[in-house]
C-alpha cells in the first residue's frame, strides 16, 4: 500500500494561505522520493468554498469536509474533520501551517491518536529508517533539534510559514477528489457572535525588502527612521524581539525564534546583534546586509554585506539620498 503525506490546506475567503502552498512543495518533494502521495485536507463552509482549478494538480487526492453553510467553523470542528480523514486514509505523516488555526487544532488530533507533534518547525526531511525527520530550533534557538517519532503514526508537525519555497510542481493528471456533507461531529462549541475587527495588514512574510530594527534601537524616533526608510524603499519594517518587550512595537512586526521567519531578496539589519534566535528568522534572506558599530557583532558572521558604524548617520543618509 502507498504511504501518503497528507497536507491541511488552510483557505479563507476562497483564498489558500501562503504556507499551505509551501507545505505543499515539500510534501511533493519527499513524495517524489520515497514513491508516496499527497493529499490535501480542506474543511470548508459557504464562506470558504475554494476553486480547486488551483490545486488539483498540486495533490493526488483531494479530501473536502463541507460543512452547513449556516455553521460557524470553530476549531473542534477542523480536529474532527482531520481527524476523520485520518481514519480514513490512514497518512504516514501529516503537516499542518503553524498559524493561529493550526496551532489551536492540530496538537488535539495527535493528542487523540496519542502520537507525537513537533511545533512550529523550520525544516523538514525524511529517512527510510525513522520517516519524517522535524527540525526547529531549541534552547532559545542556540541549536536546531532533529525529532523523529518512528514507533507511532500519522507523524505530524506544524511549520512555520515563508520557510520553504511554494509548490511549482504540477501532476500531469487531476487530482481524486472526495467530499463528506457534514452537518456537525458534534458541536460542543457555540459561536454565539461574530464580530470583524479591522485590522492592517503586515506583510513581512511577501515583501521583498525587510528593514529590520535591532535591540540597538531604544526609542520611537529612532524607530520612525527604520520606518520611513522602509516606505521609501516600498519595503517592509520588522523588530527583533527586544522592541516587542519594550513596547515599541507589536509582536506580528517580530522575526526570530519567537516570532516569524521571512525570506525576502534583501534584509537590511540595522543595530541587530544577530544571535541565533534572531538569525533563525531571517537566515532564508536572499541577501542580508548589516549596519552596526559593534564589530563584534554576531551579525557580521552570517551577513552578506557589513557595514561598521552608526546606524543613525548611515540610515539618515539612505533617506536623503533615496529622497533626493
Amino acid at each position: 500500500m502507498t504511504s501518503i503525506i497528507t497536507v491541511f490546506i488552510e483557505n479563507h475567503k476562497n483564498t489558500i494561505e501562503p504556507v499551505s502552498y509551501e507545505l505543499l512543495g515539500k510534501a511533493n518533494e519527499i513524495a517524489k522520493e520515497n514513491n508516496m502521495k499527497v493529499c490535501g485536507v480542506l474543511v470548508e463552509n459557504s464562506e470558504n468554498s475554494l476553486d480547486l482549478d488551483e490545486l488539483e494538480y498540486l495533490v493526488d487526492y483531494i479530501d473536502i469536509y463541507k460543512y452547513n453553510e449556516k455553521l460557524n467553523l470553530n476549531v473542534l470542528d477542523y480536529k474532527d474533520s482531520l481527524k476523520s480523514h485520518i481514519e480514513e486514509y490512514k497518512p504516514m505523516i501529516v503537516l499542518v501551517g503553524a498559524t493561529p488555526l493550526g496551532r489551536s487544532f492540530a496538537p488535539r488530533v495527535a493528542a487523540y491518536f496519542k502520537t507525537g507533534m513537533t511545533a512550529d518547525c523550520t525544516e523538514l526531511d525524511f529517512d527510510v529508517e525513522n520517516g519524517l525527520v522535524q527540525i526547529r530550533p531549541a534552547y532559545g534557538g542556540d541549536v536546531k533539534a532533529r525529532i523523529i517519532t518512528p514507533k507511532h503514526c500519522p507523524q505530524m508537525a506544524t511549520v512555520r510559514a515563508g520557510i520553504m519555497e511554494k509548490s511549482l510542481c504540477r501532476k500531469e493528471t487531476k487530482a481524486s477528489i472526495r467530499v463528506s456533507q457534514v452537518d456537525s461531529f458534534d458541536r460542543r462549541i457555540e459561536v454565539i457572535k461574530r464580530k470583524s475587527i479591522e485590522k492592517l495588514e503586515v506583510n513581512l512574510e511577501k515583501a521583498n525588502i525587510v528593514v529590520l530594527a535591532g535591540n540597538g534601537i531604544k526609542y520611537s524616533e529612532e524607530l520612525e527612521m527604520i520606518k520611513k526608510l522602509a516606505l521609501l524603499l516600498k519595503g517592509e519594517w520588522a523588530v527583533t524581539r527586544p522592541l516587542v518587550e519594550g513596547g515599541l512595537a507589536k509582536h506580528d512586526r517580530q522575526v526570530g525564534a519567537s516570532g516569524k521567519t521571512i525570506r525576502p531578496k534583501l534584509v537590511l539589519a540595522f543595530a541587530v546583534s544577530g544571535t541565533n534566535k534572531t538569525f533563525s528568522g531571517i537566515e532564508k534572506a536572499k541577501k542580508i546586509v548589516a549596519i552596526n558599530n559593534d564589530e563584534k557583532a554576531p551579525i557580521f558572521k552570517n551577513a552578506d554585506l557589513g557595514i561598521l558604524g552608526d546606524w543613525k548617520v548611515i540610515c539618515e543618509e539612505m533617506i536623503n539620498r533615496l529622497n533626493n
